[in-house]
């Protein structure tokens, strides 16, 4: 039994041990009887002689008289400013981002663990003991760049009453390069497919996209087609979506917006949409050619993706060509339309009435729906409304074209007007 650990009440009866009167043999039976060494026995009794019965009574401290190899104050001290740097302008400011920036500023960085030792004793971080491991995720990756992209979408707030913005990025999923990046007022197919239009230009084609569920980006669970969809299905290109409710399989997206939300609120105020772009795009030159990842291998993402051949691009599908005579025709007024077979895809914002406007028809579907937005699927004879989570709303037979008419539809508490 080591000294340190020995019970209090044994320490007192080695301290009272009378060893000139036990007889010959009283401290090996006293060691045997207690689970000691010999030699504990006499370090304690020896402690007690030297500073006391008192003192000898608690265990030694285990801290050495002198730690040459201990990181000096000064380099703790720089330590702790960088840390406090990057997290200042918004950056990760984890031991690796760290050491990362003291090698980029020219010192000889600690390892990472001296430097969580130096962030925890300076109560620099705060104790996870249930946080899930590292290793316990099964990390994925596509082989190539260009052979899987994803798109995702996160809020942001101006200030000053700027309103909210939806910041759309496309993010390569090999190099983890930030391909492309705008914002609009609402989570919606246009600015999706203005995103990866500007993406494409700049760095090719990809063979896959992945994206959640959402009804601008990828509707094949709920039996529809987004506009996203019907504008790159057409070029190739695979459409991959998130099972629902499981945000991790968009992972990379979700890590890349814990990245860009903090350095955004670091930079506060933003008050314009010009602001927030300039903000945008340097945190895009950062992130991408500046700051290594750490699942790159300590490399940059730019880094990556100039190290790796791309993927080929897709084929694009053929479109069969139909007969004139069954060519539905449609009004060339309609805005923000996407075609998909024989129906187009159009999508509307309920106002405060929870009236839409499309084709030139009022279609009241009542306040509870007032500022949802709201797919519309037009037919040559008909028109079918989706709410927000792709549920019918109802479907009302399309009329003519000039005149006037009214219909409703009293099982799905639709006003149908059209001027």
């Amino acid at each position: 039994m080591d000294k340190r650990v020995v019970p209090a009440r044994v320490r007192l009866a080695i301290i009272d041990f009378d060893i000139g009167k036990a007889p010959r043999g009283a401290v090996s039976r006293f060691c045997q009887q207690h689970q000691i060494s010999r030699s504990v026995f006499y370090k304690i009794k020896s402690q007690a002689e030297q500073v006391g019965e008192t003192a000898a009574l608690s265990p030694l401290s285990r801290r050495p008289k002198t730690s040459p190899k201990r990181t000096s104050q000064v380099t703790e001290e720089l330590v702790i400013q960088v840390r406090q740097d990057l997290k200042r302008t918004g950056w990760d400011a984890g031991p690796l981002s760290v050491e990362s920036e003291l090698q980029r500023l020219g010192y000889q960085s600690p390892s990472r663990a001296t430097l969580a030792r130096i962030f925890s004793r300076n109560g620099q971080v705060k104790p996870q003991p249930k946080k899930r491991p590292r290793s316990s995720y099964k990390r994925f990756v596509y082989p190539q760049p260009n052979d899987c992209w994803q798109l995702d979408c996160v809020e942001f707030e101006l200030d000053n009453d700027g309103g909210n913005r939806h910041i759309y990025q496309v993010e390569d999923d090999n190099s983890r390069m930030v391909l492309s990046w705008n914002h609009d007022v609402s989570e919606n197919g246009r600015t999706a497919i203005l995103v990866f239009t500007m993406a494409i230009e700049d760095y090719g084609m990809p063979r896959r996209v992945l994206t959640d569920n959402s009804t601008s980006f990828n509707s094949t669970r709920r039996g529809l087609s987004a506009p996203l969809e019907a504008f790159l299905t057409p070029l190739g290109v695979e459409m991959l979506t998130g099972r629902p409710g499981k945000p991790t399989t968009q992972g990379k997206s979700e890590r890349l917006h814990q990245t860009l939300i903090p350095f955004l609120e670091a930079h506060r105020p933003i008050n314009t949409c010009e602001e927030l772009d300039q903000h945008l795009a340097d945190f895009a030159d950062h992130y991408n050619r500046v700051r290594p990842h750490q699942e790159l291998g300590r490399i940059t993402p730019a880094e990556a993706w100039a190290a790796t051949p791309k993927a080929e691009p897709p084929i694009p599908l053929a479109r069969p060509q139909a007969e004139p005579s069954k060519q539905p025709i449609f009004p060339r007024h309609i805005q923000g339309q996407y075609a998909v077979g024989d129906k187009i895809i159009v999508q509307r914002k309920a106002d405060k009435t929870g009236k839409v406007h499309v084709a030139g028809c009022h279609i009241y579907l009542g306040k509870v729906h007032r500022g949802q937005l709201i797919q519309i699927e037009l037919k040559e004879t008909t028109i079918q409304l989706y709410d927000e989570n792709g549920d019918s709303l109802g479907i009302v037979a399309r009329p003519a074209p000039g005149g006037r008419k009214n219909l409703s539809l009293a099982s799905q508490n639709l006003n149908f007007v059209c001027h």
